[in-house]
């Protein structure tokens, strides 16, 4: 008895693959709390001509110099805009030069939660309008964001070659997190499953004595995968020696991509949810959590590997999974 207890253990460890059913889909969320982001890092950014050719030639340039922060998911992204244009000169024959940095991650949320705010989320600030003269570099030194240095004009060509902005972040970036939403869907099991335990003692005929049955029922779930696991125990009774053991484990969800499974909703455990004693040659009918049961134990003949097992039936037991997104 010993032994095949430790081999219950063993086998109710074991995962296979199996099928995917469709689900329905609900969400929830949770308290929020603010942390602030210091940025402490400097950045260098230059723009690309946008028109005219590549020469402020004395003009100036004006110049503008903007920062944008904006979330996606769990993390907070910055971007660098920088405008400048010849001073003086009419619009349809200036020199321009204009763009956008590639957007940098600055903070990630912690796992398991997401950024549900910042301030001004996708507004550009502007943080330097100045207007240059000479061939020397400018610089504020305590602006929104830090210190910003620009650089305008030279002798010779500027815009992709000299024209760029250079900022000493000095800023404390509030940002709300919260829990990440945890997404519900309602899967189902397969409607019918049947298990057909193997031999492990003794030979394949109970002849008569019993068998003693015990099935057990049991819910988990991996990050990806979500299993229902059934397993069955048949032993011989008056002193017979045959035993069968057997376990079917199906998956029966997968998560979507980009989510993680956190748990699945309820009841998870049913052991011993079938313990009988086969005392005919007729099958026994049970209800269960999982739906109605067929254990077929003994008949007139050989037993185990051709006719002793359980059929679960019409299962329409909902199950609830509980997702939450990967942070990325």
């Amino acid at each position: 008895m010993f032994r095949l207890q430790r081999m219950t253990r063993r086998l109710l460890a074991v995962s296979a693959a199996a099928v995917c059913v469709a689900v329905v889909a609900s969400s929830a969320s949770a308290a929020e709390q603010t942390v602030v982001k210091r940025l402490t890092d400097t950045v260098t950014f230059m723009p690309t001509l946008a028109g005219g050719d590549r020469e402020f030639g004395g003009n100036g340039p004006k110049v503008n110099v903007l920062v944008k922060f904006f979330v996606v998911h769990s993390a907070v992204y910055r971007q660098i805009g920088m405008e400048a244009f010849e001073h003086g000169v009419p619009s349809g024959r200036r020199s321009v030069a204009r763009g956008w940095s590639v957007p940098q991650i600055v903070y990630r949320a912690p796992a398991g939660k997401t950024v549900r705010s910042i301030d001004r989320h996708n507004q550009p600030i502007q943080v330097l309008n100045k207007v240059m003269s000479g061939h020397g570099s400018f610089t504020a030194p305590r602006t929104f964001v830090g210190s910003v240095t620009v650089w305008g004009d030279r002798r010779g060509k500027d815009i992709g070659f000299h024209t760029c902005t250079l900022i000493k972040f000095d800023y404390e970036l509030p940002v709300v997190i919260a829990d990440e939403p945890v997404s519900r869907f309602t899967a189902k099991l397969p409607s019918r499953v049947t298990l057909m335990p193997k031999l492990i003692d003794g030979d394949a005929d109970f002849n008569g004595n019993g068998p003693n049955v015990t099935v057990h029922g049991s819910l988990y779930h991996t990050d990806t995968e979500a299993q229902f696991s059934l397993v069955m125990i048949a032993e011989e009774s008056g002193g017979g020696d045959t035993v069968a053991h057997g376990l079917k484990t199906i998956t029966f969800f997968h998560a979507p991509r980009g989510f993680r499974i956190k748990g699945i909703a309820g009841r998870k455990s049913y052991r011993n949810m079938i313990t009988s004693t086969d005392r005919d040659l007729t099958p026994n009918f049970f209800n269960t959590p999982f739906g109605r049961a067929g254990v077929y134990g003994d008949r007139n003949g050989p037993d185990v590997g051709g006719y002793t097992r359980i059929e679960l039936e019409n299962i329409q037991r909902p199950v609830v999974i509980e997702l939450e997104r990967i942070s990325r």
